[in-house]
């Protein structure tokens, strides 16, 4: 099935995949179920207690992390562990339901940035900042977000820094959902934001993830390119970028023009999962590289 907005993850050396939305002609649902990659394809897991998309999530001590997200119906705020077994328990309740919001496990952390408590309002937008310990469930509160209020930002983390690739804001004078190109990292030690190289155009809903400490892989998202005064369209670009160089190199154009797609590092493998490939529609393609050949790839 096309899915797009889910939770897709390494976990204990399987991949899995968590709710998400899907099209069933002009109805959008928001999913519950889990999936697992196998040797003999995919295969059903047991549901989540309920639907979960456009949340943060991320992989500690064996247990998938989800925060927020919408449902059925509504905004969440709950934090969630949940193990292989299907196992679930509430940690945790963030500050503010969140929604659209953005997240990363570093150590034993997960980090949520931004998202908005209204789906059908995005003035509600926010550049909050937080910090949940994922073994006691304390919420700290970290310096806002620089960049403003945001939606579908991208975050990767590597030992030192929380990358912040571009997402989405709210324009009150024209009333519509603006891409941004400032890019940024965090420093969870210093507790200090700073910008780095701007992406190379506006977009939001990338997908992430870091290759090692050095390579961040960036897929897809919903670009703008004002030069050619073209209006936003989902692309294929994709892009490493080099934490010490501090710039983009290009990699050949990803299969298929998404945005939200779901990214993981699996072993020596990098998989692609699902996105929102065009208007009321999903993706159900899967796609894996190695990780060397990428990264040989932006010098051929």
């Amino acid at each position: 099935m096309g899915v797009a907005g889910m939770a897709a993850t390494s976990l204990n050396n399987t991949i899995v995949v968590a709710g998400g939305t899907q099209w069933e002609g002009d109805n959008k649902r928001t999913l519950a179920k889990r999936w697992q990659l196998t040797d003999s394809g995919w295969q059903r897991q047991p549901a989540l207690p309920h639907a979960f998309a456009y949340g943060a999530y991320g992989v500690w001590q064996g247990q998938l992390v989800l925060a927020g997200g919408i449902d059925d119906s509504d905004v969440r705020a709950d934090v969630l562990l949940c193990d292989i077994a299907g196992r679930i328990r509430l940690l945790a309740e963030l500050p503010a339901p969140r929604a659209y919001c953005s997240g990363t496990v570093v150590g034993g952390n997960l980090y949520v940035l931004g998202g908005t408590s209204d789906i059908h309002d995005l003035t509600k937008l926010r550049d909050t900042f937080w910090c949940i310990g994922l073994a006691t469930g304390e919420i700290v509160h970290l310096p806002d977000f620089p960049g403003g209020s945001v939606m579908h930002a991208a975050l990767a983390a590597t030992p030192n820094y929380i990358f912040v690739f571009p997402g989405g804001k709210f324009d009150d004078d024209k009333r519509q959902t603006q891409n941004t190109q400032v890019a940024w990292r965090y420093s969870p030690l210093l507790k200090q934001w700073e910008t780095i190289a701007p992406y190379p155009f506006p977009v939001r809903g990338l997908a992430v993830c870091a290759l090692d400490e050095r390579h961040v892989l960036t897929v897809g998202g919903y670009k703008t390119a004002p030069e050619a005064n073209e209006p936003p369209a989902f692309t294929t670009d994709c892009f490493i970028y080099d934490v010490v160089e501090n710039r983009y190199r290009h990699l050949p154009p990803f299969p298929y023009a998404a945005m939200q797609v779901g990214l993981l590092r699996h072993g020596d493998l990098i998989y692609a999962i699902g996105g929102e490939d065009r208007a009321r529609h999903r993706a159900n393609a899967v796609y894996h590289a190695r990780i060397a050949d990428l990264i040989k790839a932006t010098f051929d």
